[in-house]
């Protein structure tokens, strides 16, 4: 995240926040005012190894959801179900 969000050793901010809502969805959000990404980009089509596999795992093995949004940094938004009761594989 450091290194794609602050290029060239710049400085900046990022914040991450975690709560869970009364009916047992856990939200997690992370975000950062560093360079954003290209207008127009699809970080789920054209994204490397690693958020491949974020994506994978949140969607598939643990039935959440991933949403992002670009602009003045970027912002990702996660979710999950505390079903830890479930089998999730």
């Amino acid at each position: 995240m450091f290194k794609h969000a602050f290029p060239n050793s710049g400085k900046g901010e990022i914040s991450i926040n975690l709560y869970r809502e009364e009916n047992g969805t856990i939200n997690i959000h992370l975000a950062d005012d560093g360079v954003g990404i290209p207008a127009g980009m699809d970080l789920r089509e054209d994204s490397s190894m690693g958020l491949n596999t974020v994506f994978s795992l949140v969607d598939y093995q643990l039935n959440g959801e991933v949403t992002y949004e670009a602009g003045a940094g970027l912002k990702w938004h996660l979710k999950l179900n505390d079903n830890k009761h479930k089998a999730r594989v």
